[in-house]
């Protein structure tokens, strides 16, 4: 969903993450902690949903090697989706409209992924 130019949140988040020529050290600090917290937070996410604790968990809930290979999979074509966000933060620098808008895509993707997953936890 992409919000209207002129919305009470948009406009406030348009002033919040306004381009500056220079930072004060408590903005900069700020942004330090911030950009770690979302690394720590993308690593969990990633941890979690990929890799040897997601096959363990699948097959504890009894999927099949055919829905634990779908979700496997899931998560590389996904970030093949964001690639055109680079473009578009780059060339039309539109940065909150067209990154919202790749990654409202990209969870598009992602959902009917999750109703399989728990329509095969459903029927078990």
């Amino acid at each position: 969903m992409v919000l209207p130019l002129s919305t009470p949140l948009h406009m406030k988040l348009r002033h919040r993450f306004a381009a500056k020529d220079t930072l004060t050290r408590q903005e900069s600090e700020s942004a330090l902690k911030t950009f770690v917290q979302d690394g720590l937070a993308s690593q969990a996410m990633t941890k979690l949903t990929e890799g040897a604790f997601f096959v363990a968990l699948a097959l504890q809930l009894g999927a099949s090697n055919l829905i634990i290979g779908l979700l496997a999979a899931i998560p590389p074509l996904v970030r093949l989706i964001q690639l055109p966000s680079i473009y578009l933060i780059v060339e039309v620098r539109r940065e909150m409209r067209n990154l919202s808008t790749v990654e409202g895509l990209r969870q598009m993707v992602q959902f009917p992924f999750g109703i399989i997953k728990s329509e095969q936890q459903r029927v078990k």
